[in-house]
């Protein structure tokens, strides 16, 4: 994400297009994998808020 400037659960590099790619590709073993980000926030409380308030992320 830092090297493409976007904050995103995609990435286009060949073989880390999801978090399950960048997480085999780093060499874990895993049954289930997941990832939360966040940007432009300035506590821990308003990630938390700005999650609960995206549908996507209850």
């Amino acid at each position: 994400m830092a090297m493409l400037n976007k904050l995103s659960h995609e990435e286009n590099l060949p073989g880390r297009t999801t978090v399950g790619n960048r997480t085999h590709q780093a060499g874990y073993r895993y049954s289930a994998v997941g990832e939360n980000i966040a940007a432009g926030q300035t506590s821990v409380g308003q990630v938390m808020q700005s999650w609960m308030h995206s549908t996507g992320h209850r």
